[in-house]
């Protein structure tokens, strides 16, 4: 099942995403946050799709991931969007640079949260990952069981 808070523009798989390029450290933001979605792409049936933030800031009722730096908070395992609709924040830190740990971020953008130092839901996570039809889930459902664990297990 998937969260409650699933924008219904994410159906197909295909999760849209852009970047605060006023950030410091734009560049650094840019390659981790690549690395992060590499990680979750190569274990799941979700695809990003990058969008110039212009664009998104126009759109109505159309929801996205902004991410974003921050040199001043530790820790990135924060959920910061409220709403159903529009930009989910995801804020990546200088203790937030592993593929994994902005994968796990990204997730609680996806709506997945957890108690304090618990991982995710497998459930759940499996329900989000593999919702729609995928090629080669039978491969990368091999991956998740053997691997994606990790990602999760992030506090």
């Amino acid at each position: 099942m998937l969260p409650e808070n699933w924008p219904s523009n994410w159906n197909s798989a295909v999760i849209p995403y852009t970047f605060n390029f006023y950030s410091p450290s734009s560049k650094r933001l840019i390659s981790l946050v690549k690395k992060g979605l590499s990680y979750i792409e190569e274990r799941s049936c979700l695809t990003f799709e990058e969008y110039d933030p212009r664009e998104l800031a126009e759109l109505k009722n159309f929801t996205y991931i902004y991410f974003s730096y921050s040199g001043v908070l530790e820790d990135c395992c924060l959920p910061f969007f409220k709403k159903r609709y529009g930009r989910r924040l995801v804020l990546i830190t200088p203790l937030c640079t592993l593929p994994a740990e902005v994968a796990h971020a990204t997730m609680h953008a996806f709506g997945l949260h957890h108690q304090n130092h618990q991982p995710f839901q497998e459930n759940k996570m499996k329900a989000l990952l593999f919702h729609n039809d995928c090629q080669k889930i039978e491969q990368k459902l091999d991956i998740f069981e053997s691997r994606m664990k990790n990602m999760y297990d992030v506090k």
